[in-house]
């Protein structure tokens, strides 16, 4: 059997032009000899057959946030991505020919056959970077990424990707600061991005950032262990019945729990008949919610609990009001500023977009893979930056890292650093992957370092710089003639 995710063996090219567009896009995927962008293999081909070779270190930054921090996650899973099956002969002949097909010649074999022959299809990098639950600063490192340098760049698209997970994380640890109580959130954005696995990869980072394990999602359930899926009846099976009081009588009748979708004629008017219905069924014990996702749905929570009150139904297992149709993450905020503190426990919020879509683009956390530093003609590792006109977007020389020095948050380099202070972690080395952070892990390291970097954060400063990273800047400067 075939590893999952693994590009086929037996296709070879010829066979893969005869297959329809949905099978070609799935095996092209999964070719990493291919997938890289244009302009890599025509850099690749400047610097000779052999230049390749040369070591060369590459800095992923995320220097954009709206929260002026970052919950990293995703980046253990494009790492185990990349690096857990060796790079083939297979995926090296396809990527021939289909070179050869389209007449390009910049295509440098030597260096795949190289890597499939003299590393055994193992890529031979040293990948440093911040674990899943680690909290950034906007323009910290996250990944570092050493090995020869065209090869390393080859993959530049797989280290910025992280950047959706963590963008959700991010968001979901805001949240659940906003209600503080992870079991009123519910997920319903399967709908909301183009693919299925961007979905699984949010209800994983939902997790990570913010503790929240619940979704509409039933695959994600499956994937997630903690996860639970969360979904009664939606708009289609009222508008089957001669009645929207027809409709919620057959599903309370039948159901121990359903949650009312109030809105398929009038909101208010949905209210009132799901308070009828509540107060005749009442001793049943049958657990009758609404769900609110229309119109002005901050003023009909409201309505709804002031109405659930004045009828006694102030039961938090019996009496819960779900809001949804929300836009913006300061809706989730304005509802939990206007309920008491009894009102919040009955009333929960769901969200789609708004957490797997919105502010999710690579562009909201600006991430950059930019050369930190290049092997010289006499093998000394030589520091490298990127300027900008933008603030915030200059790179980072050498091999760098975050850590806590004498309690003080420091981009320093790697070698200067202890293991204990490092928020970065030996990931991948010549073939070796280690495992994988749990997301109970993930979670202890969100929460332990949001505290420690909280101080930092509320006063919207950044770490300070050792005086090796110092150094090394200096050097890029006087080097291009900038005054520091």
């Amino acid at each position: 059997m075939e590893e999952l995710g693994q590009f086929e063996r037996t296709i070879t090219y010829e066979e893969f032009k005869t297959l329809p567009d949905w099978q070609r896009m799935e095996i092209a995927a999964k070719n990493r000899v291919i997938n890289t962008d244009t302009y890599n293999r025509t850099m690749n081909f400047l610097r000779g057959p052999e230049g390749w070779r040369e070591q060369e270190t590459y800095t992923l930054q995320m220097r954009r946030s709206p929260f002026n921090y970052l919950v990293v996650s995703g980046v253990e899973d494009a790492v185990a991505e990349l690096t857990s099956q060796p790079i083939t002969q297979e995926e090296l002949d396809f990527a021939e020919a289909f070179y050869a097909d389209k007449g390009i010649d910049m295509f440098n074999k030597e260096m795949w056959q190289a890597v499939v022959d003299e590393y055994d299809g193992k890529l031979p990098f040293e990948i440093h970077a911040m674990p899943d639950g680690s909290v950034a600063l906007p323009g910290e490192p996250i990944i570092s990424v050493t090995g020869p340098g065209e090869l390393v760049a080859h993959f530049e698209h797989v280290f910025h990707r992280p950047f959706y997970s963590t963008l959700v994380a991010t968001k979901a640890h805001e949240i659940y600061k906003a209600i503080g109580d992870a079991s009123r959130f519910i997920e319903v954005g399967k709908r909301g991005v183009p693919q299925e696995i961007t979905h699984l990869a949010a209800v994983k980072a939902m997790q990570v950032g913010g503790s929240l394990n619940l979704t509409s999602n039933d695959a994600g359930a499956a994937v997630f262990e903690d996860v639970m899926p969360v979904g009664t009846i939606g708009h289609r099976y009222v508008q089957r019945f001669p009645s929207v009081e027809a409709a919620f009588r057959h599903a309370i009748e039948n159901l121990d729990s359903v949650s009312l979708l109030v809105d398929l004629v009038d909101s208010y008017d949905g209210l009132n008949l799901s308070l009828e219905l509540k107060d005749e069924y009442r001793d049943t014990g049958k657990k009758i919610y609404v769900r609110l996702d229309s119109g002005d749905v901050k003023e009909q929570v409201k309505y709804y609990l002031k109405e659930c009150e004045a009828r006694g139904f102030t039961d938090p297992v019996l009496d819960k009001a779900t809001v949804e149709g929300l836009d913006d993450l300061l809706d989730i905020t304005d509802i939990e500023q206007d309920l008491r503190d009894d009102q919040r426990a009955r009333a929960a919020h769901g969200a789609g977009g708004l957490i797997v879509a919105n502010d999710t683009r690579r562009s909201d956390a600006s991430t950059g893979f930019k050369l930190s530093e290049y092997e010289d003609t006499d093998g000394a590792m030589v520091p490298s930056m990127k300027f900008s006109n933008s603030p915030g977007k200059h790179s980072i020389p050498g091999r760098p890292t975050v850590a806590y020095i004498d309690g003080v948050r420091t981009i320093a380099q790697l070698d200067e650093v202890t293991e204990d202070e490092n928020l970065m972690q030996l990931m991948y080395q010549n073939g070796e992957l280690q495992p994988q952070s749990t997301i109970k892990e993930a979670q202890q390291r969100r929460a332990a370092q949001y505290l420690q970097a909280l101080p930092l954060i509320e006063r919207g400063e950044k770490a300070v710089f050792s005086k090796s990273t110092a150094v090394k800047i200096g050097e890029v400067m006087a080097r291009y003639g900038l005054e520091e």
